[in-house]
């Protein structure tokens, strides 16, 4: 793990950065009770993947990954998000937010 001047971490490729990025994942979705911060519905621990509030899209090598920077979501969600802000994101009707997050 790297940190920057600023404070942020950053996890890299390592097996033991990929373990760390695994501990938050379950971490962020302990704090959240398994709710994806983008359709608000439940999403099971072993279905969750890494939500980045602040998207790793929007500074490049200036993402960060602390935990108070992640959040949980379902996977179809996630790619359908992409890089755009979870601000302008979460603008879309909770009904299609849902059905984005579905396979």
């Amino acid at each position: 793990m790297k940190t920057t001047k600023d404070g942020r971490e950053i996890l890299g490729k390592s097996a033991r950065d990929r373990a760390e990025y695994k501990r938050r994942r379950e971490d962020a979705w302990d704090r959240d009770i398994g709710q994806c911060v983008l359709c608000e519905g439940y999403v099971p621990l072993e279905q969750a993947t890494t939500e980045h509030i602040q998207p790793k899209g929007h500074g490049g090598a200036k993402h960060d990954d602390r935990l108070d920077n992640l959040a949980v979501s379902h996977w179809f969600g996630n790619a359908a998000r992409g890089s755009q802000s979870l601000e302008r994101y979460i603008q879309k009707p909770l009904d299609e937010r849902k059905r984005l997050c579905q396979p």
